[in-house]
């Protein structure tokens, strides 16, 4: 493996911890902002949500891609072909496009063919965070108490950024600019996630398995794609004839663009939370509900983060397990949400009256939003990668993980069944409370 494109080292190698990513736009996005913002806002915030950011990111010191050689024999290496690599990418400076990103991987490919998409992948480094994430040791915690005293301080935190986000928020009265804030980005990948074009990669899937899992996942399959047609035909008609309710209302730097338990590191039990992969924009605004819509996502949606989530296909749900670690996730959702709304400040209710209503409907719409996502970035990747393998042990991996993927689609849509009519009833309240009052 050979490594490119390095920033000027600034910390020990003792003290990080280095990330591999595909190399995507949004992967360089994101340390592009996380490093950026620590060189704009070190020592001189220039605004409350830069300045929360500034205390509890965990700072990228430096990152880059790597170009891992596995595939190529060594007598087809030159320094000629080195050192034209090193200077493609140690020039590449498009971090915007997928274009540019395909221009790069071809000069790449173009000195050594045998060196795969795959083998070519950007990295950071971070300061090391010793203690897991917060899902995790939420879910290690025995003790009630001890870990009521964690929600309790995960709610704190989180309202101390709303109370940053809110401060230098901006009010949207205008219902086209609400619904405008409200499809930029929510609505608009929910529409391309639910679209015909992207449900149409599960059809391809049963054919691409052992012909004994064909029947199983070809039930599985048919029975996602109708739930989500029902379910595209039925949310998001709801969403507009709602909106006076669930439109944005207020928008404000981002604190952090994935706020989900597996990004957030510290003690919490002691009150401590930091961020780690956060690629919020330092200049764009974006609704002040975000943060919080993730966040209570993140609780049932955990299960899958750390891969606790199992089927029993002959009942065609969760298993026995699976199920209880998703109501424990529940109801540490339903706590959190209950100590929020005890420590939300006043001022972010004056900008954002529905703003927890808001997070709370669109966490449960973001199970659905995940599906679509899961069958049009990993599913259809999947879908490619095994139509060109070979039989081989390669491509029984690639089978078990499009079956896993596959089940992860049908748990979300189980996770979001179960809780949407209770926010949709409250969202219906909301508005009559309203129209009653100012029609």
């Amino acid at each position: 493996s050979q490594q490119f494109f390095k920033l000027k080292r600034e910390i020990n190698a003792a003290e990080f911890v280095r990330k591999t990513f595909p190399l995507s736009v949004k992967h360089l996005e994101e340390a592009c902002a996380a490093h950026a913002l620590h060189k704009k806002v070190a020592g001189k915030p220039h605004s409350s949500v830069a300045s929360h950011r500034a205390q509890v990111d965990i700072p990228v010191r430096q990152f880059g891609i790597t170009v891992n050689f596995h595939h190529v024999e060594a007598r087809l290496r030159s320094q000629e072909k080195d050192q034209d690599l090193l200077t493609l990418i140690r020039n590449f400076q498009d971090f915007k496009t997928k274009e540019a990103i395909d221009e790069l991987i071809g000069g790449i490919q173009a000195n050594y063919p045998s060196i795969k998409r795959d083998d070519i992948q950007f990295f950071y480094d971070m300061e090391l965070c010793k203690t897991g994430n917060i899902g995790s040791q939420l879910l290690s915690e025995k003790c009630p108490e001890t870990k009521e005293t964690m929600i309790e301080n995960l709610a704190v935190s989180a309202a101390s950024l709303l109370k940053a986000r809110a401060g230098e928020s901006k009010k949207i009265v205008d219902d086209s600019d609400r619904r405008a804030c409200y499809m930029h980005p929510f609505g608009e990948k929910l529409d391309s996630r639910l679209s015909d074009e992207t449900l149409r990669f599960l059809k391809s899937c049963p054919r691409l398995l052992e012909r004994a899992d064909q029947p199983l996942y070809n039930d599985l399959c048919s029975n996602i794609h109708d739930s989500l047609c029902d379910i595209r035909e039925s949310i998001i008609p709801f969403i507009e004839r709602y909106n006076r309710v669930l439109y944005p209302e207020a928008i404000a730097l981002e604190g952090h663009d994935d706020m989900n338990l597996g990004n957030l590191m510290g003690d919490i039990s002691n009150g401590e939370i930091v961020y780690i992969d956060n690629g919020a924009s330092i200049e764009e605004l974006s609704s002040i509900n975000t943060e919080m819509t993730k966040l209570l996502f993140a609780f049932p949606h955990h299960g899958h983060l750390e891969a606790l989530y199992k089927m029993d296909h002959s009942v065609a749900t969760m298993d026995t397990d699976s199920t209880n670690l998703k109501d424990e996730l529940l109801a540490l959702k339903k706590v959190f949400l209950t100590k929020l709304e005890q420590y939300i400040p006043q001022e972010v209710k004056d900008k954002s009256p529905h703003l927890l209503l808001q997070a709370n409907f669109f966490s449960v719409v973001q199970h659905i939003s995940d599906t679509g996502f899961v069958i049009q970035k990993q599913i259809a990747q999947t879908i490619e990668a095994l139509s060109q393998a070979e039989p081989n042990e390669e491509k029984q991996k690639l089978q078990e993980n499009l079956k896993k993927l596959i089940d992860r689609c049908f748990m979300n849509i189980q996770v979001y069944q179960e809780q949407i009519e209770g926010c949709k009833e409250m969202v219906e309240q909301t508005q009559a409370q309203l129209q009653s009052v100012d029609p």
